[in-house]
């Protein structure tokens, strides 16, 4: 069961103190579950308990994306074939991304040899239905470089960065689907409601980070629910007018109808700019593409796919892939979304 603290006093994150009581009162995150849970698995009559339940309660485990999996995840593997379970693994070393999280790909190979794993290849992808887009795919991943054809972002159904910035960065046709992570800032949170509103009216879905910036606002659901027509309002005025010093003292007013956490009065230059942005998009363009991370865009597939990159990134794609590397697999990951085409889109600063 799930049980939520809240402080009384307001700030963007509780102080040590607090964070001391709560786990004192029993309180605690998911992640502290998880770190209580791996290391009681270093004691082996706790190991023994856990092996014993999944043989009575289970019959087989299929564990999806485990070169994603971390330590944790990979002990319960490990303790699933042990007791018995029919356990299959999916995964592709070059779609390994989260190592920023725990993840260890580099321990998948030790686990399937040690529990004994048959591995079977797959080497047919219903995803790309154009030949251009198989041999792309195949010849990254024997780390061939590449030259991508170029082409205009509104030509694409989506465009995939590695970075929220360079997505900013691609010009007025092109609406990424966050700013950055919104953890602990109340402005940059209240701005990502604003952008939030803006996807959802354009492409139908939230922004990426909106559920974060709700928490950091302090914001229930139902209050979330009431906000939306104000907020809707704000999204208006931001395609009517210029005046976006105007537009942050309606936003102030708006998220202090719902929260205890009011915005400052004067906001941070980087703030006013996140919404002029919004307004220039909103006023400049007649067809949005969305803009996603690599992270993003994992596990997803469009026609047409953009990708914005660095002249950095560039040289790296024209050296040729490695599996090992988390930035070329990003790469990778970017590169091999569509099922027709891939371009590159080059820069258009605003």
């Amino acid at each position: 069961m799930a049980q939520t603290v809240r402080r009384a006093s307001k700030a963007n994150r509780p102080n040590a103190d607090d964070v001391r009581t709560a786990l004192s009162e029993g309180y605690c995150t998911h992640q502290d579950a998880r770190h209580v849970f791996e290391t009681a698995l270093d004691a082996p009559g706790v190991r023994d308990v856990v092996r014993t339940r999944l043989a009575q309660t289970a019959r087989a485990l299929i564990v999806d994306e485990i070169f994603d999996a971390n330590a944790l995840d990979l002990a319960l593997v490990r303790l699933a074939a042990d007791a018995g379970l029919e356990v299959t693994v999916v995964g592709d070393p070059w779609q390994a991304l989260y190592a920023f999280r725990g993840a260890r790909p580099e321990e998948v190979p030790a686990l399937t040899h040690e529990a004994r794993f048959v591995q079977r290849d797959l080497h047919t992808s219903f995803r790309w239905t154009s030949p251009r887009q198989a041999l792309l795919a195949a010849e990254l991943r024997a780390g061939l470089g590449q030259i991508l054809p170029k082409g205009p972002a509104e030509t694409t159904d989506v465009l995939i960065a590695l970075q929220w910035k360079s997505l900013w960065e691609a010009g007025a046709h092109v609406l990424p689907l966050a700013y950055k992570s919104t953890t602990g800032n109340i402005q940059e949170a209240a701005c990502t409601l604003v952008l939030s509103e803006v996807t959802q009216r354009m492409f139908s879905e939230a922004a990426t980070f909106h559920a974060d910036a709700l928490i950091t606002l302090g914001i229930t659901h139902d209050a979330a629910q009431r906000l939306r027509p104000l907020l809707q309002s704000i999204v208006d005025d931001l395609e009517s007018t210029t005046d976006t010093a105007k537009v942050w003292s309606a936003l102030n007013a708006a998220v202090a109808t719902e929260t205890d956490r009011p915005l400052p009065k004067r906001p941070h230059a980087t703030h006013i700019a996140r919404l002029k942005n919004l307004s220039t998009r909103l006023r400049n363009s007649s067809r949005l593409v969305p803009g996603l991370t690599a992270h993003q865009a994992k596990g997803r597939e469009w026609d047409v796919v953009g990708v914005r990159l660095t002249d950095a990134e560039c040289a790296v794609l024209r050296q040729g892939l490695r599996a090992d590397s988390e930035d070329h697999r990003k790469l990778y990951v970017a590169l091999t979304r569509a099922r027709t085409r891939t371009v590159l889109v080059p820069a258009n600063e605003l």
